[in-house]
């Protein structure tokens, strides 16, 4: 169903959710399908952060400490940060794709440092064997698919990033990947 929330986490806040389906979900602050917690074979569509003020996190997931196989898709970070997840400790075998974080990272605003947007994928996690594909970011320099977090075995198709990259920005660890076609 369809959810606001005027703080963190639009659909679920501090729980474990197996099997759920978050769609067209959406918060203030972060989380647009859910913040906190642990996500297993979920799916979630069409969230977002509505923050205008470049510090929302998370349109999918923000904060999360297990995201395992899950399908995150088309979901929004509207002036922040991780379109489809951020901050989440282990995310592993998600798809991840056409997420956005639509502004990026402003130089006059916020200090103009990464962490303050971008990501259109992800931001700030640990992921293990994910695909992201046409994830973006409109405005840079940041991310199409993954801002500053780790990346194992993950796949990057055709991302983009208006001014960065399309793929992958400010790693902390980076093995075994493929990058195909990111602009």
């Amino acid at each position: 169903s369809t959810n606001y929330n005027n703080s963190w986490g639009g659909g679920a806040r501090n729980s474990t959710c197996t099997n759920c389906t978050f769609i067209g979900n959406s918060t203030h602050r972060g989380g647009g399908a859910g913040y906190g917690g642990n996500f297993v074979d979920c799916t979630i569509i069409s969230n977002a952060v509505r923050y205008e003020n470049y510090e929302g996190f998370g349109g999918g997931i923000y904060n999360a400490g297990n995201v395992i196989g899950c399908t995150i898709v088309s979901n929004a970070a509207n002036y922040g940060t991780g379109g489809g997840v951020c901050t989440c400790t282990f995310v592993s075998n998600c798809v991840i794709r056409y997420n956005a974080a639509r502004i990026g990272m402003d130089p006059g605003k916020s200090g103009g440092y990464p962490n303050n947007g971008g990501g259109g994928g992800a931001a700030h996690s640990n992921c293990y064997d994910c695909e992201f594909v046409g994830n973006a970011v409109n405005f840079g320099p940041a991310s199409g698919a993954m801002l500053n977090g780790s990346a194992y075995n993950c796949t990057f198709r055709r991302n983009s990033c208006q001014s960065g990259c399309g793929a992958y920005w400010w790693p902390f660890d980076l093995q075994d990947c493929v990058f195909e076609d990111n602009w």
